[in-house]
């Protein structure tokens, strides 16, 4: 699996990227760089996450292989979640505990919905 997650500001309550009105603007994120970082650690495994380059973190587990990129930004305006897993709910259950822990949406273009946790 290779897929790649956007986190950004979504208009509350969208079900469906085709829904977002065409003169919408997302606001900054609540957090910055910082919140990030400690929120991947929270998230992670003990010792699954390696941080050779501070924007650059590498989170590796059973099954799970992904790439947090997040600039030093603060608020941010987005960050990438890259995602290279072979056990995709594993991945999954990943990523929803860390959105969970910064409050915060991503897109999934590989979503039918193009949201993730959506479809």
């Amino acid at each position: 699996m290779s897929r790649d997650i956007f986190v950004q500001d979504i208009p509350p309550g969208l079900a469906n990227v085709e829904d977002i009105p065409d003169d919408w603007e997302p606001s900054l994120l609540a957090f910055g760089h910082d919140d990030v970082v400690r929120a991947v650690r929270a998230a992670a495994p003990e010792g699954a996450v390696v941080v050779s380059d501070p924007e650059w973190l590498q989170v590796e587990f059973s099954g799970v292989d992904l790439e947090v990129n997040v600039s030093h930004e603060s608020p941010l305006e987005s960050f990438a979640i890259h995602d290279r897993s072979a056990d995709a709910a594993a991945a999954n259950a990943f990523v929803r505990v860390l959105l969970d822990r910064l409050g915060a949406r991503a897109f999934d273009p590989e979503s039918p919905t193009g949201l993730f946790g959506h479809g």
